[in-house]
């Protein structure tokens, strides 16, 4: 109804719309940096609870860089805060063969996440936008819920958003 469209219908009269240079930005960036298919991983939310555990995001990376070396993995966010700051300091001496994104605007991230092939992170603005862009999301949740806040545009991305034990919860 007009009062209450669906989400497939604001997302049918509400496209998000990236400008063609944005586009080629990306595509030429990733292009020179030899990256194909690639797992994004963003660390960084505004509230300290819904932050995942540094070693998770390791044990993340390690396991992708391991078993999966077909994909790459782009770390985004480096300079959003303290979390993916940590996390960048930790794989260029561990893995440096993870890609740090640039600091894009949100336009240009958000061609970013379009072009990955799975994107990791908790609830966040870019976790949704991820959905809303139709990029395979991990979803994770500490605080808040999944089943409220979670990705509700994809099925399988709904499905994979989960929900861990949080003291704030």
């Amino acid at each position: 109804s007009k009062d209450n469209p669906s989400i497939q219908e604001l997302i049918k009269h509400h496209p998000l719309t990236i400008p063609n240079e944005k586009k080629k930005h990306v595509i030429e960036w990733l292009a020179d940096n030899h990256i194909d298919n690639f797992v994004a991983l963003s660390p960084n939310t505004t509230w300290l609870s819904k932050h995942w555990p540094m070693q998770h995001w390791q044990t993340l990376i390690e396991t992708i860089a391991t078993t999966i070396p077909t994909y790459s993995i782009m770390l985004i966010g480096e300079t959003f805060g303290p979390q993916a700051q940590q996390l960048a300091t930790w794989t260029r001496s561990n893995f440096p063969r993870v890609h740090i994104a640039p600091a894009w605007d949100l336009l240009t991230t958000a061609q970013l996440l379009k072009q990955a092939s799975l994107f990791v992170a908790p609830d966040t603005g870019l976790l949704h936008l991820a959905d809303f862009l139709g990029t395979k999301t991990i979803a994770l949740f500490g605080p808040t819920s999944a089943s409220k806040h979670g990705p509700f545009l994809h099925s399988s991305n709904q499905r994979y958003a989960q929900q861990a034990t949080c003291s704030h919860f």
